[in-house]
């Protein structure tokens, strides 16, 4: 694919949330915790002003992209019911 960016994942939160991820990914999975994102993105001009608002980011792998896009889904959608 010439032309294309490689695509960046990436992980942002408040610091207590990213202290779960750094136990493990698990711990912030099972935490009832809401206070993360992730992103998707290949420049990192096209997501500088969403990483203003967090206190921390760390660059993850798809799969763990995958993983926590679908738990902060689920975990948000519980609030809304």
């Amino acid at each position: 694919m010439a032309g294309h960016s490689k695509l960046i994942y990436l992980l942002a939160s408040n610091k207590d949330a990213m202290a779960l991820y750094e136990q493990s990914l698990e711990s912030l999975v099972k935490s009832v915790t809401t206070d993360f994102m992730v992103f998707k993105f290949s420049r990192w001009q096209d997501i500088s002003e969403d990483l203003e608002e967090w206190e921390d980011c760390t660059t993850i792998d798809e799969p763990t992209y995958i993983k926590l896009y679908a738990n902060l889904c689920r975990k948000l959608r519980k609030r809304i019911k």
